[in-house]
């Protein structure tokens, strides 16, 4: 039986709907290499937010121990003063002190 034109015809339609098909798969396939390269960097930056914001809470630990120790260091403060101030008397009276014996053996001559 010879192939009549609806039968070619028909053949031809099945065939470009078949290369569609293909064609569709092939954009389908690509898409999912895309979307797996996609995933893939969003896991790597999904890790490196999760480094950052760690190494982020470790700052904060950092600076709340150097609040508390400025803290410490202000509420000294006012006593180291009063010391250096007491320090540098000292040094003084001891300068003058120094001063006048060399005052006195200089006159006493």
């Amino acid at each position: 039986m010879p192939p009549d034109d609806t039968t070619s015809f028909r053949l031809s339609a099945v065939e470009r709907q078949l290369e569609n098909q293909t064609e569709a798969l092939n954009k389908i396939g690509e898409a999912i290499n895309r979307f797996s390269l996609l995933e893939e960097r969003h896991l790597e930056t999904r890790g490196a937010l999760e480094r950052a914001f760690t190494s982020i809470a470790k700052t904060d630990h950092a600076v709340d121990q150097m609040d508390l120790r400025v803290n410490a260091i202000e509420l000294a403060m006012p006593q180291l003063k009063e010391t250096r101030k007491w320090v540098v008397t000292g040094i003084l009276a001891g300068i003058a002190m120094m001063g006048a014996a060399l005052l006195k053996l200089v006159f006493a001559r």
